[in-house]
């Protein structure tokens, strides 16, 4: 990972304003291993102004050919790329932080599939219910035994 300065230097280090460049193109591809084409080692390209603290001599105000010298064209924009070799402790980072995220994945689906399952018992018991109160109303109360009460007896001679 590189630091954000090392990005945003190479980012104001572009040629023009005019080139259309987008903020990913200076990220490198996570897990695509970099092709010799990609791999560039130049060093940073220096500023093309610079101020420096210097003081001029006379030679320098004869001389304003000396002084105003062109600036030389900025070097082509890098191209990054993940470093090919990773420690062995990244990956098997990445790898539990896969496996982690397809166990995840997995316990979604599980409960998704629980949550349907539920839904679908629900509207066939509210299916059933409504049949059979529509039943209910339909054969009556004579169908229906009548309840038999507890009625007091006496027990007493009196």
């Amino acid at each position: 990972m590189r630091p954000m300065d090392d990005v945003w230097n190479d980012i104001s280090s572009l040629p023009s304003p005019a080139t259309t460049t987008h903020f990913q193109n200076f990220f490198a591809p996570a897990l695509r291993p970099p092709s010799p084409a990609t791999i560039s080692f130049h060093p940073p390209p220096s500023p093309t102004t610079m101020l420096t603290l210097l003081t001029t001599t006379h030679s320098d105000h004869q001389d304003p050919n000396k002084r105003l010298k062109p600036n030389p064209p900025p070097p082509p924009p890098r191209i990054f790329t993940a470093p090919t070799a990773s420690p062995p402790e990244y990956t098997e980072k990445f790898r539990r932080l896969m496996k982690n995220r397809e166990s995840a994945a997995r316990s979604r689906a599980r409960k998704q599939a629980r949550a349907d399952q539920l839904e679908h018992e629900v509207m066939r018991l509210a299916k059933e219910n409504a049949k059979l109160k529509r039943l209910q109303k339909e054969v009556g109360p004579s169908h229906v035994p009548k309840e038999s009460r507890l009625n007091r007896t006496k027990s007493a001679p009196f």
